[in-house]
C-alpha cells in the first residue's frame, strides 16, 4: 500500500526570481527560434521586397510558408503565436509590433533586446516582450527608421523622427549605446481626445 509522505505535502518554497529568471528564458528562446523559421523564411523568398509589398497575395503566400516551417517546427500549444510572430517580423515591426497595435500603450521603451517597457495610463511597467539578442533587435530598428527615409549606424547613431502614423521615435545606436540599441517610440492617439479621455488619462 503506497501512503502518503508527509514531506512532499509540505509546501515547496519558490523564489520569484527563478520564475521571473525562468520566464525571461524562455521568452528568449522562443525568439531564437522564430529568428531561425525567419531566416528560413529569407532563403526562400526576397524579403526585402516582400515587407515592402503587403498585398493580400502575398501576405497569403507568406502565410502558407510560415505554417509549413511552424507546424514542422514547433509543439501544437506554440504554433498559433509564433504563427502571429514571424508575420509581425516579416510585415510589422517584430516583437514591438503587438505594443505599437495596442490603443492603452501611450510610450514604448527599448533598453537592449531583453529590457521593453511600456507606459500605460501613466504608469511604466515591463512588457511581456523582448528580442533573441542585439541583431535582432538591430534589425528591427533599421526597419523603424527605413520607414521614414532615414539610416542609423557608427556614423550617424541618432535618430528622431516621426513615423507615418504620427508617433514620435527616438534611436541612440553604437558607439553611443553600449549595451545595445535604445528605443523610444511615443505613440499618436488614434482617437480624438475628449473630456472622458482626459480625465482617464489623468
Amino acid at each position: 500500500m503506497i501512503t502518503a509522505n508527509p514531506a512532499a505535502a509540505e509546501s515547496v518554497d519558490v523564489d520569484p526570481a527563478d520564475v521571473v529568471r525562468d520566464a525571461r528564458q524562455t521568452e528568449i528562446d522562443f525568439q531564437k527560434v522564430k529568428n531561425r523559421l525567419h531566416e528560413q523564411l529569407v532563403e526562400s523568398l526576397d524579403l526585402a521586397v516582400v515587407s515592402q509589398t503587403d498585398s493580400p497575395q502575398m501576405r497569403g503566400r507568406i502565410t502558407t510558408l510560415v505554417q509549413q516551417l511552424v507546424d514542422r517546427e514547433l509543439t501544437e500549444d506554440l504554433r498559433e503565436r509564433m504563427h502571429a510572430d514571424v508575420l509581425d517580423e516579416v510585415f510589422g515591426l517584430g516583437p514591438l509590433e503587438s505594443l505599437v497595435q495596442d490603443d492603452s500603450i501611450s510610450d514604448i521603451i527599448v533598453n537592449g533586446p531583453h529590457e521593453v517597457y511600456v507606459e500605460r495610463g501613466g504608469q511604466l511597467e515591463p512588457a511581456d516582450v523582448m528580442f533573441a539578442d542585439r541583431a535582432h533587435l538591430q534589425r528591427i530598428v533599421q526597419r523603424i527608421v527605413s520607414r521614414v527615409g532615414r539610416r542609423v549606424d557608427e556614423v550617424s547613431p541618432m535618430v528622431d523622427a516621426r513615423l507615418p502614423d504620427g508617433s514620435r521615435v527616438n534611436v541612440v545606436v553604437a558607439p553611443l549605446a553600449l549595451n545595445g540599441p535604445l528605443v523610444s517610440i511615443r505613440k499618436f492617439p488614434r482617437h480624438n481626445l475628449n473630456t472622458e479621455r482626459l480625465v482617464e488619462y489623468g
